[in-house]
């Protein structure tokens, strides 16, 4: 009886044991594609003899999508549309890649969320997404998405248009310590809204064209040093976003400004260590017309010029709670304020740097600080 007895266990036991490895085979085979491109046979996207990895196939939705290697075809067709999550650019072999055939936009590529495009720091070559960039599949899932470039020596461009497929607000954070994240397409609202957001890291996005999106912003952060910057070197470029600095105190995070544009949005900053630019002038004359509001405590205000003029029309002022700010003009080029600066928002002035800043206003702030360098112009009896 007891031998009898015995012999069910070791059938549930064997049993149990085959389910078990049925359960990994089972979720081994139900992870999420992770192919790697080859193109080998040809540049459709949707072959899968290009492809390596498990299972054989072109990766699709929720899955992840490796150039690691260098490759005869290096213009990716994506007829008839893909959908994926996730692009990661690896290794310093990998090829120049253009994700997208034809003209600018000519074909789309729609991003799961929460999806991401990643070039790693080993990277040396431009990467290039020629395609729309679609948003969302989905209002079941985060909408959030990672735009990372590490390379110090690669560019990330992005030509298409970037817009949303999804109702609700679509995050799109932006980092990397590497070079550019350049857009030479539109980003746009679509079927919901496009917030983006500047990570905690060192590199710049270059906005170049007329935009037309929810807000941009940079990531919070008390003396956390470099945070990279956003240029504008287009006057539409930021069209309808509120722009949001969240920085404090030893934290960088600047607008630059490029190629002769007006930017007329408001800015709501915190204050920052003196030195720390808000708005810098890059290249060119450029105006920033709109409204600046310092939101809290934690330093003064710093604008820049390190080449050709900043123009300075709209206005300045602080929030109820903040008290008057320090306000610092630094660079190598020129700048001009042609607008009041209160003492209920402005402490007091101070130059440094070896360019030359014009007051062309009224003024009624109660001092200058020593100058440390270049010229202040008073060119108004009561600046």
């Amino acid at each position: 009886m007891r031998k009898s007895a015995s012999t069910p266990r070791y059938t549930v036991c064997l049993a149990a044991l085959l389910m078990a490895m049925a359960a990994v085979m089972f979720n081994f085979s139900a992870r999420a594609t992770s192919a790697t491109w080859t193109g080998g046979t040809s540049a459709l996207w949707s072959d899968t003899n290009n492809w390596v990895g498990l299972p054989v196939t072109a990766p699709g939705s929720n899955e992840l999508a490796t150039f690691n290697a260098s490759s005869v075809n290096t213009t990716i067709d994506l007829t008839g549309g893909v959908t994926i999550s996730s692009n990661l650019f690896d290794t310093a072999s990998v090829s120049a890649y253009t994700i997208g055939s034809g003209v600018a936009g000519a074909q789309t590529l729609t991003n799961a969320a929460p999806g991401a495009i990643t070039v790693n720091a080993t990277v040396v070559n431009n990467q290039l997404f020629n395609a729309n960039l679609s948003l969302g599949t989905t209002t079941n899932f985060a909408k959030a998405f990672t735009i990372a470039n590490n390379s110090s020596t690669a560019n990330l461009t992005f030509a298409g248009a970037v817009s949303t497929a999804v109702t609700g607000t679509n995050t799109i954070t932006l980092g990397g310590s590497g070079n550019h994240i350049t857009f030479n397409g539109p980003i746009y609202n679509g079927s919901g809204a496009v917030a983006l957001v500047k990570a905690i890291t060192t590199n710049s996005v270059i906005l170049s064209t007329s935009n037309n999106f929810l807000s941009v912003g940079f990531a919070g952060g008390v003396n956390q040093g470099d945070n990279g910057t956003i240029r504008v070197s287009h006057s539409d470029a930021l069209t309808g976003a509120t722009i949001t600095m969240n920085g404090q105190n030893d934290t960088t995070q600047t607008i630059d400004l490029a190629n002769n544009v007006t930017l007329t949005n408001r800015i709501f900053s915190n204050s920052r260590t003196a030195g720390r630019p808000m708005i810098r002038n890059v290249s060119g004359t450029n105006t920033y017309a709109g409204l600046y509001i310092a939101t809290a405590t934690g330093g003064g205000v710093t604008f820049e010029a390190n080449g050709g003029k900043l123009n300075m029309t709209g206005g300045f002022i602080t929030t109820n709670s903040v008290s008057a700010r320090g306000l610092q003009l630094q660079g190598t080029g020129g700048g001009e304020i042609s607008y009041t600066l209160l003492s209920t928002f402005v402490g007091v002035v101070t130059k440094t740097g070896s360019g030359s800043w014009t007051l062309s206003a009224s003024n009624a702030f109660p001092s200058i600080n020593p100058f440390n360098g270049g010229t202040l112009v008073s060119a108004h009896p009561n600046s």
